[in-house]
């Protein structure tokens, strides 16, 4: 039997909920597989569940901010390509820094044009990609084991 090519999963996380909305609308009406959650608790719940190709973070969360949220995505999920989003003014692009130092992929002001974040998604993947080497696509995942302590 021939394996589908899979659809990339993305994990939306922001606190305003129609940013949140809007953003996983905009994404799965082009075909990605979108799950949005409202905190850092409730994504890091997530991404243990299920890997996520990749993740939109919003940098200012009560409870764990994006930051904390993508330290623990990075060590759950080293592939998942992390995006960060804040609100907040940048203009000495201090948290531009500190998120790619960091290892995030991206950095966005909000409010941001879903088709400038659509762009840096596509960049992304295709970096992703080519860093593989590879042109193939990629096929479905078996289902992860999890084994309880």
């Amino acid at each position: 039997m021939m394996r589908q090519p899979v659809r990339k999963t993305i994990l939306v996380v922001d606190d305003e909920k129609d940013v949140r909305e809007s953003i996983c609308l905009a994404l799965t009406s082009v075909g990605y597989d979108v799950d949005g959650v409202h905190n850092g608790k409730e994504a890091l719940a997530r991404a243990i569940q299920q890997k996520f190709d990749a993740a939109i973070l919003d940098i200012r969360m009560p409870e764990l901010t994006g930051f904390d949220v993508m330290h623990a995505l990075k060590k759950l999920s080293p592939d998942t390509i992390l995006i960060m989003l804040t609100a907040m003014a940048d203009p000495d692009s201090q948290y531009r820094e500190l998120t790619k130092a960091a290892g995030a992929y991206y950095y966005m002001q909000k409010p941001c044009k879903v088709s400038d974040l659509r762009r840096v998604l596509e960049n992304a993947f295709d970096e992703q990609k080519a860093a593989r080497g590879t042109d193939k696509p990629e096929l479905e995942r078996p289902p992860a084991i999890i084994i309880e302590e």
